[in-house]
Order: structure tokens, then sequence, then C-alpha cells
């Protein structure tokens, strides 16, 4: 199978769907839609009537085997989840050429506009800046002599950031700072630019933003001495300006005199921010780090223990794969708590929901119960961890976490060892077969669930039970058993259930001891 129309052509010739049915079948099968899945696996396999009450002949009725016929839907279904029709397709091989020769031949220039296309995003456009790095192209920071308002390259294998991705920097202020370097030439120093940022009227907040983000690094004032002058001189100079505009202008005056103004900007040197200061005001301003990053010196650690994060996430999201990840697989993440929110649920009982930032953006971290009490008052904010727990997709696209453990980040080789001999740390590494879900259950032999159902796929009860069964997410097979034909059928892994005992005694009481079945 190539494309979507091979999937419409396999349920009309195995099963006898029409052409609106097979396209109907074809759309829920790409948007993953577990319950109208499992109702068309039915009528794949046996036929009856679909939702419009139009009659489907069934599989099993033109002589496929019942088991055939199942697995054929199976593969099917997990073909069609990402699969393109022929028009979609040739469109995608095309632009995909073109794309692959521009970064191939052009490389700094086809980065340059990525990074264009998401200055907006910057969580996203910081994956491509990391991808920058991989192909050797430098990424260099913003500058008032060489930025423009984009992201622009700057000689072979360079790209400058833009001014308008600052904070408080809007694109209409670069404008003007630009058209007065071209009439006037480049800053020469702070003083001078602080003399004509007064006269093209750039407020305040705009310099200091230019300051934080390293945009006059070039002045070879550091940051912390370059605010404080901001602080008293800027007001001096903006009422020098409006001085010489009432009382100095002649007939043949333009712009009020600041020929003087560069006599009078005292410059007092005060000591630098610390480290983690000046890598804070950037990332406040710019959005991302550019004197390092403060996960920089644990990257060992984190090479070591993370099996997920938001780049691998955002890489399936932009292939419109993300809900892969809607699977509750045990994972370990890392990153620096931003910010924490106290709820209550639904229960009255207290939860914690966290946003969390690694090296490439960010994600939701949500903590219930016993690890709500054991961690949610000793985390802190704008401190590293490592984040233990089951992945799932919140809201179609955002990545979200159900934590079971947070440790400190490792400050050294024993600390790291330490962690990774962690058994559940061990289980999001596939070296254990224990699931977080299943960390309280005793060994079972459990290996299929078996469920009577006296009703049809199409009804209100078998959604509920489907549903149920994607709450208690688990890795056991569960096949479903209708009591009026006597057909029997494996639900998809999305279904599959925890072996925990308690799952199996509330599976009991939700659909009545006697139909449940454990092989």
């Amino acid at each position: 199978m190539v494309y979507q129309e091979q999937v419409m052509q396999i349920v009309r010739d195995l099963a006898g769907f029409s052409m609106g049915q097979s396209d109907n079948i074809r759309r829920a099968m790409s948007k993953k839609k577990r319950s109208l899945m499992e109702k068309y696996r039915k009528l794949f396999i046996y036929g009856g009537e679909d939702e419009n009450g139009k009659t489907i002949e069934g599989a099993v009725s033109h002589g496929v085997p019942e088991k055939i016929a199942d697995k054929i839907f199976t593969d099917v279904s997990g073909f069609a989840g990402y699969a393109f029709n022929k028009s979609h397709a040739a469109a995608y091989a095309i632009v995909g050429y073109y794309t692959a020769y521009l970064k191939y031949y052009y490389p700094t220039e086809f980065m340059a506009a990525i990074l264009n296309s998401f200055r907006f995003n910057i969580y996203q456009a910081s994956v491509y800046i990391e991808k920058c790095a991989s192909m050797g192209i430098k990424i260099l920071p913003p500058d008032v002599n060489r930025s423009g308002a984009k992201f622009k390259t700057e000689g072979e294998g360079a790209i400058r950031i833009g001014l308008s991705m600052i904070k408080n920097v809007g694109e209409r202020a670069v404008m003007d700072l630009e058209k007065e370097r071209e009439q006037n030439g480049e800053f020469t120093s702070f003083e001078d630019f602080l003399i004509r940022a007064a006269k093209i009227g750039m407020k305040k907040n705009m310099i200091e933003s230019l300051i934080l983000s390293s945009a006059l690094d070039f002045t070879g004032y550091n940051r912390a001495t370059m605010i404080n002058c901001l602080e008293t001189e800027l007001d001096k100079l903006a009422e020098s300006g409006r001085g010489g505009l009432e009382g100095q202008m002649t007939l043949f005056d333009t712009q009020p005199s600041f020929s003087d103004d560069k006599n009078r900007v005292r410059v007092i040197k005060v000591a630098e921010y610390s480290e983690g200061e000046i890598l804070e005001f950037e990332k406040d301003r710019l959005g991302l780090y550019l004197s390092g990053h403060p996960l920089d010196k644990y990257k060992k650690a984190i090479e070591e223990l993370v099996t997920f994060d938001t780049a691998e996430f955002m890489e399936l999201r932009d292939n419109g794969t993300q809900e892969s990840v809607n699977d509750d697989k045990p994972v370990v993440m890392y990153g620096i708590l931003s910010k924490k929110s106290i709820r209550t649920t639904k229960n009255k009982t207290p939860m914690a929901v966290l946003t969390v930032e690694d090296l490439y953006g960010s994600f939701e971290a949500v903590l219930f119960g016993s690890v709500f009490e054991e961690a949610s008052f000793r985390i802190a904010v704008n401190r590293p961890y490592i984040f233990l727990g089951k992945r799932h997709v919140r809201n179609e696209d955002s990545l979200s976490l159900s934590v079971d453990k947070i440790f400190d980040m490792p400050e050294d080789e024993f600390a790291v060892k330490s962690i990774s001999e962690d058994r559940y740390v061990k289980a999001a590494f596939g070296k254990k077969d224990v699931a977080f879900n299943e960390k309280k259950e005793k060994p079972s032999r459990i290996n299929v669930v078996k469920i009577k159902f006296d009703g049809d796929a199409s009804s209100e009860e078998y959604d509920r039970l489907l549903n149920f069964l994607v709450y208690f997410h688990g890795n056991t097979p569960v096949d479903i058993i209708f009591t009026k034909d006597g057909s029997e059928v494996r639900l998809d892994e999305v279904c599959y259930l925890s072996r925990d005992p308690k799952v199996i005694d509330i599976l009991k009481e939700f659909v009545k001891p006697e139909n449940v079945i454990i092989e």
C-alpha cells in the first residue's frame, strides 16, 4: 500500500463498502477515532448496517477467513494513520524535492528562511537554531550595527538574529533604527547610540531590552553598567532634545541640536550581573539563551538518562503523527521548572501543574496523589530536574507528562548512576518488564482479557466500554465477544488493558464478573 485510495479499494473489494462508506472509514482511520474504528472493524469483518442504515456485506461473507480479515483491518488501520492520498503525496514530493535541493546547495539561506518562518514562535525556532549548530552554521547574537528586523545571512555559514525578535522591540522601532544607521552611519559607542536613540524617540524599555539581549555588547561596557547609565542619562538626553527643539532651532534647522550631548553622557562603571542573571535576562528578552544555557553543564547526564524530549515531540507534530505519543509510555524527561501552579481536582484533592523547559521547548508536567505530596513543595522554580512519568498528548498538539517521580538534576557521575539504577527508570529504558501503571501489581500470567458484550458496536454502551479500556491502558490484549452472533474481535492496541488486579476488579464491576474471561 502506498496511497489512501488503496485503503478505500481494499474495504470496497473485500467487504462491500460503497465509495462514500470507504471514504468515511479512511477519514476515521487517519484521525484515529478509536470508538468509530472499532465499529468499522466489526462492519468490515462481519457486515451489518452503517450509521446511515446502509447495508455492508462484510469480508467474511466474501469468503475471507475471520482472523485474516481482522489482521487486514489492523494492518490497513496502521497504514492509514500516516498515509496520504495521491494528490497530496505528489504535492509533498515536489515540495520535498525543492526543500532538499535548497537545503543542500544553499544551507545558510535555507535555514535563515526557516528561522524567519518561526521568528514569533521562539520555542519552535530554538529547535532549528540547534539544528544550525549541527550543520556548522553559526547563530550570531543581535547587534544594533549588524542586525535587521529579521534573521539574515551574514557571510558564509552564519545567520544574524533579527532585532524584532527581542521583547519590547517592534518592527517599527527597528525600521527607525535602520534608517538612522543608514543616514548617519554605524553606532560608534554606547554614548553615541544613546544620543541617537534619544533623537529618534526610542523608549527606555526598548533600549533596556537591546542591552540585556546582547545587542550593545560591541561597546565594551558590561550590561549592568549600560543599564545603570540608561536609568540616569536617557531622560536627560530626551529633555535636552526637547529644549533644543523649543529654544535652539533657527529658520534653517530641521533637527534639535544634540552636538554637545556626548560630553554630558556620564557612564559610571559597575560590577556585571552574575552568570545566572545574564542568562535569565537573555531568556526573558529574547526567548533563548545566548551566552550559554543553564542546562549545558548537565548535558552528559541528560544524554545518559533522558529517553524523550520536546524536540522529538515537535518533529512528530510537524509530521502530523503526534498522536503516537498518546500512548502513556513511561519516559524520562528533563528541564528547568519555569512555572508551578497548585490546583484542585474535581474530587477536591490537590494537584500541581508544572511548565518545564528543556533545551528545545516546553511541556506540561502534572502531579497527583502521593507524587504531589512528596514533590510539590520540594521543587522550586528556575531549578533543573529529571522527570519520570507517562507521556500523552493534550489538546491535540501539546505534550503532557503524568509525573511518577522527580529527581534533582544530578551534579556528578555518582548521582547519575543512582538515578539510572532506579527500577522505574530502568523500565523507561526497557531494562525491566515493569510499567508505571502496574508498579504495585504482583507478577501475573494474564495473556489476554476477553469481555462478553451483549450489544451492538454502534451503541453508547460500547463507546463507554472502549473509553474505559483506554483510560486503564496497559499491555494486555483485549478481545470483545459479541454474544448476539458469537463473533470475537481483537481490539486495537490503544484499548489494551493494564494487568493490575485492581483494574481487573474495576472492570468486573463495570461489565459484571461473569462477562470477564481471563486467559
